[in-house]
Formats: C-alpha cells, structure tokens, sequence
C-alpha cells in the first residue's frame, strides 16, 4: 500500500519556488502547480475534535455526537499540531452502528476496548474486538464501528500525517 509522505518541509520549499515563478510575473508551470497539490491537500483535513470546539478542551465531560443519543464521545486529547493526534473515548449504546467516510490518506486509527465488545469495519471486515484488546488501520478508507454488546466504551486514538 503506497502512502503520500509530504513533509512539511518540503511543502513551504514548494510554496517558496511559487511565489519565485509568481515575482517574476511567469506563468506557473504545470509541474509547479502539480508538486503544491499535495500540501494543498494536506492542509483541508479536519480533525475529530474540531466537531466538539464548543467545549473546554482543557477537561472534557461526555458528550453526545451531533444528533446522535447512542454515540457519546469523550475528549481526553484534543488535536495538537505537535503530536499530530487526538485521543477520545468513546461510549456506544443500544448496539448503535457509527460509519465513517474515509479520512485523510496516511490517516491511522487505534482502537483499544475498555468494556463490552466492538466490531470495527476496516479493510472492507467487519472484526470483532473485545474488553481488553485493540486493533489499528488505516482510516483513509471508509471504516465503522458498531456496539455488540448493549453498551461498549472504547478509546479512540487517531493520528494524522
């Protein structure tokens, strides 16, 4: 499996030669525009927590998903740019089904079971995964979660490029 690695580095040397082409009023060059999507594209991801901004990060009570009474989620990290990962608690009742879209690419997630049991949708599988054990993908594809027992309580470590 092939994953873009776009450092940041060579993102702002990229943006450097753009505004070079743009100073000397030259048209961009196609491979110029084509070497800046990448670190376009990285910069539109949105994280997790960001759906949750309203709260203070700083100590996190539960909270329900947006419109959603069987998803109650937890920050215990918000995103920080220099970890480049969030960490959630996450708590599924009445055997509720959570499907994601495809994050970011080179986006992994590590899910570790606290109580109950979870099926996490990954690599077009659904696996089981019970109190005690974790797993970790990719989630740069589409992925779920559902509750197998009545109540499940995971944590949800995301980390992104």
């Amino acid at each position: 499996m092939t994953r873009a690695n776009t450092s940041r580095s060579s993102c702002s040397e990229t943006r450097a030669n753009a505004r070079g082409a743009q100073g000397s009023r030259a048209r961009m060059p196609a491979c110029l525009l084509a070497s800046l999507l990448p670190c376009f594209l990285a910069c539109l991801f949105v994280s997790f927590s960001s759906f949750f901004t309203s709260q203070n990060l700083e100590v996190s009570a539960a909270v329900h998903f947006p419109e959603d009474p069987n998803m109650q989620v937890k920050t215990l990290f918000p995103f920080m740019e220099d970890t480049a990962l969030e960490v959630f608690e996450i708590t599924l009742l009445n055997h509720h089904q959570q499907l994601s879209s495809a994050h970011q690419q080179g986006v992994i997630e590590h899910v570790y079971v606290v109580s109950g049991c979870l099926s996490v949708l990954a690599d077009g599988e659904w696996k089981k995964i019970h109190e005690g054990e974790s797993m970790r993908f990719y989630a740069d594809q589409p992925h779920g979660y559902q509750g197998i027992t009545d109540s499940v309580v995971f944590q949800n470590i995301i980390r992104y490029l």
